[in-house]
Order: C-alpha cells, then structure tokens, then sequence
C-alpha cells in the first residue's frame, strides 16, 4: 500500500526512523543528503504464501549502493508470522543469484550460505542492498505482520535505479536531512524544481538511454558467463563520466555511478538497528 508523507503521522514516523537511520544512509552512498525514493506499508496475513526469492535491483559489482531498502516492524514479528528472509552477499555474487534457476542449487545455497532472519521486536528495522535476494515467508500466524517500509537512493542518479527517480518525482523531492527536522518539501520550492529539471533532462538524455542498455545487457551476459562485469563496468564507468551532460541550473557536473552494491560490508545486510515507532493505526 503507497503512501504518502500526509497525515502528520507519517511524517512523524519517518522523521524517528531516520533519527537512526540517516548515518547508515549517509555512509553507504556516500553523500550528504541521500533521498527518500518510496513509502508503503506492507500487511501479510494469516495463510499469506510465501514469496519467491528475488532481487528488488539487479546488481552484481562492488561500490555504492543505487538503493538502499528499510522494512520497519509496527508490531513484534516473530518465526509464525512469515519474517523476511535475506541472503546477505548475494547482490555481488551472480553465481548465488543463477542458483534460483535449479531447486538444487537453490536448496544447497540456503545450506551453505549465510542466511538472516527478519524476526525483531516492534520498532526495530533492518536495512539492505536492494540486490540482495531475499523473500518474505508464509504467515503461519493469527496476526497479521505489518511493516513500514522506505527506500532510499542518493541524489546523483544511478543506471541500476533510474526508474525510480520518476516516481520519486511523483512523491515529492524530499532529502533525508529535511525529513529528519519533519520538513516537507513543496512541489514548487525552488530546489525541487532544479533537481526536478535536472533528472529529467538526464532521464531522458539519448546518449544516457544507449548507456544503461548496455549496462543492461552487460549484466545479463554476466549472469551467463560471457562477460567479466567488474572489468566491464570500470571501463564503461570512465566513459559515462566522460560524457554525462552537465547540469542545466548551476553548472553541476551530474556524474553517475554504475556499481550498485554495498561498499561496507559486501557480505553482510548493510545494517540491523532498532528503533521506536509511535505511529499509530
């Protein structure tokens, strides 16, 4: 269920959230003001089926994040009620990720490698690389399991998670610094629209669109073995930043980073913190 930043209750909720948060967010983009990308709720119930493991994103080298995703628990979420499964390292490793394809392969993945469980009390989050695989589990309970869920991504556009800054846009433009002071941003303030002109014009630049369709491509040849996409993405990556247009308003130079991983802790969740949520039903 999507949300937005009205009533005042969510606001507040978000505003909590990245009082722990925003560290994290800074850290793994490496960026002052990361921004806030998408906002919804998610209810599974009782007999809820369990999903089939899956990426948000397609990522398979090392670097800064494209996306970062929070799931937020409203109430305790223990092992009946269906918790998230994560398999953390798998945003860089594409022969974990080819495991899906053989429920072999797939069986023996869940028994050799690291496996978290999203079972935390009410308030406490965790935070991912949205490559990372993972899945939410069968609701087994008689309560329902609700979660807030945000995703983040920095302000400089990244090929993985283009799509996401048009419906960010839709949204509203709104950084995790004013977030964090519960400030919402107006669709005509002035920075909205510089960001607003400046994405657009690179969302829709040709050369930008050949670019991340060989990236694309790339990262599908990868996952068959034809191509070394480490290498690869260090040689596109001096040629993208040799020709993204510079900015409309202010003479910016918008660069784009084409690895979309965590940085930090490559085989680990970015983070697991917790914190209070007040919001209320």
């Amino acid at each position: 269920m999507q949300l937005t930043l009205h009533p005042e209750v969510v606001t507040d909720a978000v505003g909590q959230a990245l009082h722990v948060l925003a560290p994290f967010l800074r850290a793994a983009f490496e960026c002052a003001e990361p921004m806030l990308a998408e906002l919804a709720a998610i209810r599974s119930t009782l007999g809820a089926p369990p999903q089939n493991i899956h990426q948000d994103d397609y990522t398979l080298c090392s670097g800064r994040p494209g996306r970062l995703s929070a799931f937020v628990a409203l109430q305790d979420i223990d092992e009946q009620m269906g918790p998230t499964w994560f398999l953390p390292g798998t945003h860089s490793d594409v022969r974990r990720q080819n495991a899906l394809v053989s429920r072999t392969r797939k069986a023996k993945m869940f028994g050799t490698g690291p496996v978290r469980l999203g079972t935390m009390p009410t308030g406490s989050c965790t935070l991912h690389d949205t490559g990372v695989l993972h899945a939410g589990g069968a609701n087994h309970s008689p309560h329902g399991r609700w979660l807030f869920h945000m995703t983040f991504v920095p302000e400089m556009i990244q090929f993985t998670c283009m799509d996401y800054y048009r419906p960010l846009m839709h949204l509203g433009v709104h950084s995790v610094g004013e977030l964090e002071r519960r400030e919402i941003r107006a669709q005509d303030d002035s920075e909205t629209i510089r960001l607003k002109a400046i994405w657009t014009s690179l969302l829709e630049d040709p050369e930008i669109l050949q670019l991340k369709a060989k990236h694309d491509k790339a990262v599908w040849q990868s996952k068959v073995g034809e191509y070394d996409l480490e290498l690869w993405m260090a040689l596109l990556r001096y040629k993208v930043e040799a020709t993204v247009a510079i900015a409309h308003v202010g003479f910016i130079a918008t660069r784009f980073s084409l690895c979309d991983a965590a940085a930090a802790a490559p085989h680990e969740l970015r983070a697991t913190v917790a914190f209070p949520v007040h919001a209320r039903a």
